[in-house]
This record gives structure tokens, C-alpha cells and sequence, in this order.
């Protein structure tokens, strides 16, 4: 017995309503699979947030500008996602006392489910140059991509290289692109050699493939029936 998949792609109508779509086996016309497709003329609503990381002293404030598409609302939400992380009042935010990464979140107002967040370091005067990577790992399936963001500490230029020594590839601005295979790989910045004597060390993001954690592994694409 041999099992065969066939792909589709469907073009929705421009009417809004339910449709179905429908299989027949030219081995056997008898049988058939409908799948249903649902066309809707709402508009998408996205969030997204300027800018995606910085980094700041105990106390300090930074600015964040949130974009809203697909809506004539452009209103958010501000929130700080962790408990004690600072707070944030029409996107200036003002850091906690306390050392760590924070995310400042906003959400849209059309559709309170669609946010966007900004990861901030806080950090203590003084520190040797370091870097971090938000988030530390992610989840997606092979041939994907992520957004990774670096936060460097301690020095006056931000800017870091990326590489992805595992495997896939990583672009100027931090895009992950996932290789083929299943694994584990990782995303690593690192910034530019400071001034003389003063160490810089690097950061990688590191993802593992265990689905019950929020993981850069990626998982085999699944054969679909049909696009639509």
C-alpha cells in the first residue's frame, strides 16, 4: 500500500463568507475530504515598536514609538511585562532600580491580542563591555525565520557581527534563517573590540529542541492536504 500527497492552492474569492474545498481520489472517486475555508474582509491588525532593545542605567528613561496597521484606531496599551520591571506611560519607560531584562509591551487597542515588545537591560554604571541577546532561545520549523536582538552594555557603539556557527544563516540585523534539518543551533553577537585592555565578551542565544520550552530549534515542516 502506498500512501500519496497532493497540494493545492486555493485563491479566496473576493466575497467574504465560508467556502469548502474538496478532494476527490482519481483512484477511487468515492472518496472524498472537504476542508472549510473562511474569508474574511477584516483587516489584520499588527503592532510593532521602535525601538526593539536598548540599553539603560538603574532609573533611566527611554522612548518607545509603537506603530498600529490595519485599523483606523493606532492607539496601545503600554505595559512592562515583568513584575517590579519598571513602568512605561504613553511609551517612556522608567527603569526599575534593580538590574536585569525587562520587555516593554504594547498592545493595540482594536485588538488587545495583537502586541509587540521592546527588550530593555538594565544595568549598573560601571560595567565591563557586555552583550545580550533577546530572546535567548526560540521554537520555529525548518527553513522559518526569527528576529534576534542584541543589547550591548558598557560601550558607546551598539552595533554587533552575527554569526550562526551550528548552522542556517543569520543577516546584518539579526535574522535567523533555520536550515533544513532538525537540531539545536545558535545565533551569537559579539561587538567590536573595545579599546586596548578592556575585554569584550560575547553573548549567543542559544535554543534547544525541546518543544515544552520556549526554544532557535526547528522542527521537519508538515505535508499539508491543501493551501488556502
Amino acid at each position: 500500500m502506498t500512501d500519496a500527497i497532493a497540494q493545492a492552492q486555493t485563491i479566496a474569492p473576493a466575497t467574504p463568507g465560508t467556502y469548502h474545498v474538496m478532494a476527490t481520489s482519481k483512484a477511487d472517486p468515492m472518496q472524498t475530504a472537504i476542508a472549510t475555508v473562511t474569508v474574511s474582509l477584516a483587516p489584520v491588525v499588527s503592532v510593532s515598536i521602535d525601538p526593539a532593545g536598548v540599553s539603560v542605567a538603574p532609573g533611566a528613561i527611554a522612548t518607545f514609538t509603537a506603530s498600529v496597521r490595519g485599523t483606523p484606531d493606532l492607539g496601545v496599551s503600554w505595559s512592562v511585562q515583568q513584575s517590579g520591571g519598571g513602568s512605561v506611560l504613553d511609551g517612556v519607560y522608567t527603569a526599575p532600580a534593580a538590574p536585569g531584562v525587562y520587555h516593554v509591551v504594547a498592545a493595540a487597542h482594536a485588538d488587545p491580542t495583537k502586541t509587540a515588545s521592546a527588550a530593555v537591560l538594565v544595568t549598573a554604571p560601571g560595567h565591563l563591555v557586555s552583550v545580550q541577546i533577546d530572546p535567548a532561545a526560540a521554537t520555529l520549523r525548518a527553513g522559518n525565520t526569527v528576529r534576534f536582538n542584541a543589547i550591548v552594555t558598557g560601550a558607546a557603539d551598539a552595533s554587533v557581527t552575527w554569526t550562526a556557527p551550528d548552522g542556517g544563516t543569520v543577516d546584518s540585523a539579526g535574522l535567523f534563517l533555520a536550515p533544513g534539518g532538525v537540531g539545536d543551533y545558535r545565533a551569537s553577537s559579539s561587538s567590536p573590540p573595545p579599546s586596548p585592555g578592556s575585554p569584550t565578551p560575547a553573548s549567543s542565544g542559544r535554543s534547544t529542541g525541546a518543544p515544552s520550552t520556549p526554544t532557535a530549534s526547528t522542527r521537519p515542516r508538515r505535508p499539508t492536504a491543501g493551501t488556502w
